[in-house]
């Protein structure tokens, strides 16, 4: 538990937060400026935030520049408190934006729509924005310094710290600044509220007892501790199943609107989405009962932000492998703070509180579509140009390497390699050898049923269970689980993302869109039982045996109560089957043919 004592800020030997925002208030509106460019034109990098630790410099401007944003009072609207409460609660207007009639009681973010990824994008960029506007009062050698991103998929460096020690490890870190080497509050570890206030969380406990953020908490007392080890384990034994959920994403899904959010109404075999994949990382990193588990409460939380510049990395590696998919007109389900229920949207709607100009302009989708507007690229699109076709192309063969190392390993394409290249040549995929996961590529190639798993053509099957669910089935977050056989050993979880009945009561949301989907990848899983020997190969006619003697299905609320789950509203299981070309170079994706076998489970 921290404590009042630890919870101190850099001391700068003057009140640096006071001069800035005399400064900021002279400026008048806030716009979203985005980062400058290079002075040569080229644009900086957003860095894995283990890759950004390595730059002793860049590392301390940016834990100054959040330290100072968490100590800035909260009634600033460039606090940490204004800033997060964006996202969410307390529902409060921001930026002079007043919420449009019969919203007032909803968040300006957007969820279950296409505004999903390029809402999220601009509202990241803000905080980076106010980051630099932080760091260039002392420091003007910052220029190339970005927010940093935490990838929850790729095997860290040892092998067993999925969650980076920078961020769980500590409540204090000692930092470098111009006054020198300091011991100050960790401000990756928690968020203080200063002052906290339960009206904050509508009196709804345990949130409205703590006056810090929590993750994963042993228990709901209000001196509970965060557990970031349990954190740690939730992603380690995860990680796995979110490596197989991105590569499909990247390989199998050509559609903007299927892609972008799991509010989808089409009819189409495709149950995942960036913002599924999203909501199972923030039940990951919230736990049960922690801030980033609950949708209005979950931007206080610092990992927050690192979480969604990865969701934004993923959503512009996907552009590079799928340039000419983007927004298509669709009706918003739910209510933002700005946005009614059956509300057209489409690339030019505008993606409020974030004003691109001080004339009153916000930013829109279209105008977001490269993020080199706002600054920054990431390190596998480095002198990839959005904006321009052909350099797109001529960079995709670049950044499917970069998909294959760093999250093809658990696919069963990964064996077709030519090279047999060891992920571990990356220098954040080095497995350690007392790491408790192993990847499917180095497993496979001394396994004797090879040949029953991938074809001399290069054919073979994924398998995968579609998923659809009520998101407030059961008044607040749940898990749905898959399992093996009767010790019910996992095949994979979908996390529901869902609001505290009191909060969810306030949405608008139009009639029957209520619904959320998403997937369990089977396919690795099955590798491991036909190599114990209980299938004789992956195809239909022995698989679909398996499946329907040994798939078990569990429900289970964030209290830990297990529901029946004939009994949770709207759920329905199917388990689908595709035939896929494997590729032997790393260059590019494999290819995914239709659905050519379904089974009901649910």
């Amino acid at each position: 538990m921290v404590t009042a004592a630890l919870c101190t800020s850099y001391d700068y030997g003057f009140d640096i937060i006071k001069s800035m925002n005399s400064k900021r208030q002279a400026d008048g509106t806030i716009v979203t400026t985005g980062m400058p460019l290079r002075s040569d034109g080229s644009v900086p990098i957003r860095l894995e935030i283990r890759d950004l630790q390595q730059d002793t410099n860049q590392w301390s401007l940016y834990i100054l520049a959040l330290d100072m944003m968490q100590f800035t009072d909260q009634s600033d609207p460039t606090s940490w408190f204004s800033i997060t409460s964006i996202h969410g609660v307390p529902f409060q207007p921001w930026g002079g934006v007043l919420p449009t009639p019969g919203n007032e009681n909803s968040g300006y973010c957007h969820h279950q729509d296409i505004l999903f990824p390029t809402w999220h994008r601009a509202y990241v960029s803000l905080y980076e924005v106010r980051t630099r506007n932080i760091r260039g009062e002392f420091e003007t050698a910052a220029a190339n310094c970005r927010a940093p991103y935490f990838d929850w998929a790729a095997i860290p460096a040892d092998g067993l710290n999925i969650l980076p020690p920078s961020v769980g490890r500590s409540p204090q870190v000692n930092v470098s600044g111009p006054m020198g080497v300091q011991s100050i509050a960790n401000p990756l570890y928690n968020y203080e509220f200063k002052p906290a206030n339960s009206s904050v969380f509508f009196d709804i406990a345990p949130w409205s007892g703590w006056n810090s953020t929590r993750r994963a908490p042993i228990d709901t007392d209000p001196q509970a501790p965060s557990n970031d080890s349990a954190v740690n384990q939730n992603l380690l034994s995860h990680r796995v199943e979110m490596q197989q959920r991105l590569y499909n994403l990247f390989s199998n899904y050509n559609n903007y609107t299927v892609f972008s959010n799991e509010g989808w109404a089409a009819d189409t075999s495709q149950y995942d989405s960036l913002e599924s994949i999203h909501d199972n990382v923030h039940a990951m990193l919230g736990g049960p009962d922690g801030h980033m588990t609950i949708v209005p409460f979950s931007a206080f939380d610092p990992l927050f932000f690192l979480h969604h510049c990865m969701v934004d990395r993923v959503l512009a590696l996907w552009q590079v492998m799928h340039p000419t998919s983007w927004i298509a007109s669709e009706a918003a389900r739910f209510s933002s703070y700005t946005t009614s229920v059956g509300q057209v949207l489409d690339g030019s709607s505008t993606l409020e509180p974030f004003y691109s100009s001080s004339n009153g302009t916000f930013w829109n989708s279209d105008m977001l579509r490269d993020p080199a507007q706002l600054g920054y690229t990431y390190p596998e699109m480095a002198g990839i140009d959005l904006s321009n076709l052909t350099s797109v192309i001529e960079g995709q063969a670049g950044v499917a390497v970069a998909i294959n190392r760093l999250y093809g390993g658990s696919s069963t394409n990964s064996i077709s390699f030519a090279t047999k290249r060891s992920l571990s040549q990356h220098p954040r995929n080095a497995t350690s050898t007392n790491s408790p996961l192993n990847d499917l590529s180095p497993r496979l190639e001394s396994a004797s049923k090879v040949d029953n798993i991938i074809s001399e053509r290069g054919l073979y099957r994924e398998w995968i269970a579609n998923i659809r669910v009520e998101r407030q089935a059961l008044d607040g977050p749940f898990s749905v689980q898959l399992s093996f056989g009767n010790d019910l050993s996992p095949v994979g979880t979908m996390s529901v993302f869902a609001s505290p009945p009191e909060v969810a009561s306030l949405m608008q949301m139009a009639p029957g869109t209520h619904y959320i989907s998403s997937t369990i990848p089977l396919t690795n899983a099955l590798v491991l039982e036909l190599e114990g020997g209980n299938i004789q190969s992956l195809e239909p006619a022995g698989t679909s045996t398996f499946l329907s003697q040994n798939l078990s299905v569990s429900v289970t609320r964030a209290d830990g109560m297990l529901i029946n789950p004939e009994t949770v509203p709207g759920l329905s299981i199917k388990v689908i089957s595709a035939v896929v070309q494997a590729t032997s170079s790393e260059e590019r994706l494999p290819l995914w043919e239709e659905p050519d076998y379904e089974m009901d489970v649910l």
